[in-house]
């Protein structure tokens, strides 16, 4: 019987398990195909099955058909040879090479992977020799080693395992006889397929059809008892891990389920194709026959021989771990009276797309056996992510005298993903048979606005106001595609609100409002320098200026002015200039600033609802408070600012 896991292996130090949780060395390369017990094919014995009095018969048990599993196929091999004998031996290093020469093919396209070599030392009766025995004491000896890989490229690489007399693995130092090193540092293998390299970068560029292709290791390590040890006759050893694999065919056969005859040529699929490939079911129409179902049966999946019901569109992948056939079973159909129930599964979110059509043929009046193989594809779906829309099926269909058509309609579910219900992107999405696209990791965003106020040096007159804003984005996700299909960033307050800049005794600044701004999700941190300038002279608003004096202006002199330079004081319209209540320049000049603020803020006051303030009114306010500013009323002009803002 066919065992799990066809792989080629080697006989030696130990059997390897490629690509298994612990891969451990081989020495010699052999074949070691599970079919080796048996006499392979010939051309002849693999031809198609011919209808006949010698065509194999299936019986009637549909469960467990009888199928002739042995002689299946014609493997290829690949020519792979390590010499037993290391190539260089020295107390400072080693070299040793593994070469693939050549690939025969067989019905499928095989592979064959190398993933390490390893070497040591054995005497002259091949028992192993302790690494500490050769002089090299600890790891320390070991000064390092590189592969040079088919495309001629070098790569360094350092001890992956040890292994000891047995060729277990082993972590004492103390009793390692052998070193192996991975051909990749990750462990990966570097893979052949038919002649062509398919590990990129590294051995892509050879074709074993024109020349071999060879990995030289060479190692440096301090081992000074090796010219001691040599007088002895050593005998030296390397090994390697490498496998082969090849993909099964898959075999079709036609079948009458009354009698488990065969009743057409029997078909291969797959040949000349390689692992991984797929295959596709194209039933035969066969006259005076209705097809009845279509089954896939597995050899070797946990040694034994599973099956499946299939459709009659369905495509099926070539894999080196078990071998496929697919029987259609037909029935002999009454002409008149055989008719065909079809059950389409259809995606409503793509457009109307067909997932996956199943048909049956029966005598009218006959009962469809396969209502519960229908209803399990719906739940299949349910459990892949999609919603059920309508199903028109009946509780049970009886074949009737023309065709039936059933539509079972789904759509897909979503999920949404935001702050309170957040995920990873690249994480399978419970629910659904999709990943999490990679940007569901970027639900929030946050920025900020900070402005300075410093004087003309640099200094910091005023502390910082920092302002802040959140976003946050809410996802709705297709759990079938892992596509997003709603996409919302929202914030409570997108603005930084206006500033009115502080103020600062003595000084007026170049901004006297930093404006409203709208962010959006992908604002960045802003900062904003206000720079503040020193006043010539300190200026009292409640004080008239006259340029110094405490008396009003006279073209220089310390009395009220005249219009003659005389002693008497001028009059202007009747006004006294004893009199404690008269203007002076300076009072008529805080008389004009009070009236302009008052104008100002009632523009403020009449806006003030509609926040953050429009673009004109920004503007105005801040006319008004600069022109304050700049006749030396900074306290006025701050003030008109400040109530504005209110």
């Amino acid at each position: 019987m066919y065992k799990a896991g066809k792989h080629w292996a080697f006989a030696g130090m130990m059997t390897l398990a490629l690509l298994g949780s612990d891969i451990a060395a081989g020495v010699n390369y052999v074949s070691a195909d599970n079919n080796e017990k048996t006499t392979q094919a010939t051309d002849n014995q693999k031809a198609n099955t011919v209808v006949g009095s010698s065509a194999h018969n299936f019986g009637t048990d549909q469960g467990t058909p009888n199928i002739d599993w042995s002689n299946w196929q014609q493997n290829g091999s690949f020519d792979f040879s390590q010499d037993s004998n290391i190539d260089k031996l020295t107390t400072t290093g080693a070299e040793e090479t593994a070469t693939f020469s050549g690939y025969h093919a067989g019905d499928t396209i095989g592979r064959s992977y190398i993933q390490a070599i390893s070497i040591g030392v054995q005497d002259s009766n091949k028992q192993p020799i302790l690494l500490t025995d050769l002089g090299i004491k600890s790891e320390a000896d070991i000064k390092g080693a590189t592969i040079t890989f088919p495309n001629g490229n070098v790569e360094s690489v350092t001890p992956g395992y040890y292994m000891d007399a047995t060729t277990a693995r082993t972590t004492d130092f103390s009793k390692a006889c052998y070193i192996g090193y991975y051909i990749h540092q990750d462990q990966r293998t570097s893979i052949f397929e038919g002649n062509k390299g398919i590990d990129e970068g590294y051995n892509d560029q050879a074709d074993l059809s024109k020349s071999p292709a060879t990995y030289r290791l060479n190692v440096n390590w301090n081992a000074p008892e090796i010219d001691r040890l040599r007088q002895n006759v050593v005998w030296q050893n390397v090994s390697t891990i490498q496998a082969t694999s090849f993909p099964n065919v898959v075999k079709e056969y036609y079948v009458d389920a009354d009698t488990g005859e065969q009743i057409a040529d029997m078909k291969t699929l797959g040949k000349n194709q390689r692992i991984n490939d797929n295959v596709s079911l194209t039933p035969d129409d066969i006259q005076g026959y209705q097809l009845e179902k279509t089954i896939g049966y597995d050899n070797g999946i946990g040694d034994s021989v599973t099956s499946r019901v299939l459709s009659n569109n369905e495509s099926l992948t070539l894999t080196p771990s078990y071998e496929t056939s697919v029987i259609h079973w037909y029935k002999k159909s009454a002409e008149q009276n055989q008719h065909k129930v079809t059950v389409n599964y259809i995606d409503d979110d793509e457009n109307g797309k067909l997932l996956q059509s199943v048909s049956s043929t029966g005598i009218t009046g006959s009962v469809d056996m396969d209502v519960d193989m229908y209803m399990d594809s719906i739940s299949q779906y349910i459990n892949q992510g999609y919603a059920l829309v309508s199903n028109n099926l009946p509780a049970m269909i009886h074949f009737s005298d023309h065709d039936l058509t059933f539509e079972i309609h789904f759509k897909h579910n979503h999920t949404n993903v935001d702050p309170k219900h957040p995920a990873k992107g690249g994480d399978h999405i419970p629910g659904g048979s999709a990943n999490y696209p990679d940007d569901v990791n970027n639900i929030q965003h946050h920025s900020k606005r900070t402005i300075h106020y410093v004087d003309q040096s640099g200094k910091t007159v005023a502390p910082d106001k920092v302002q802040d804003v959140d976003w946050s984005r809410a996802l709705s996700i297709d759990v079938v595609t892992g596509k997003v299909v709603e996409d919302n960033w929202t914030s409570t307050n997108p603005y930084y609100d206006a500033v009115i800049s502080p103020s600062v005794a003595n000084m007026t600044p170049d901004t006297a409002l930093v404006n409203s701004e709208k962010t959006t999700e992908n604002s960045n941190d802003e900062e904003i320098t206000v720079v503040y300038s020193a006043n010539n002279t300190p200026v009292n608003p409640n004080t008239p200026s006259n340029g110094g004096d405490n008396t009003p202006s006279d073209n220089g002199g310390n009395t009220p002015a005249n219009n003659g330079g005389g002693s008497t004081p001028a009059t202007n319209g009747g006004s006294d200039n004893n009199n404690n209540h008269s203007n002076t320049a300076g009072e008529n000049q805080n008389n004009n600033g009070s009236s302009k603020a008052e104008k100002s803020l009632k523009m403020a006051d009449t806006n003030k609802a509609s926040l953050p303030m429009t673009e004109k009114q920004v503007q105005a306010v801040s006319a008004s408070a600069m022109a304050f500013a700049s006749a030396g009323l900074l306290a006025t002009g701050v003030w008109l600012l400040k109530k504005s803002s209110k």
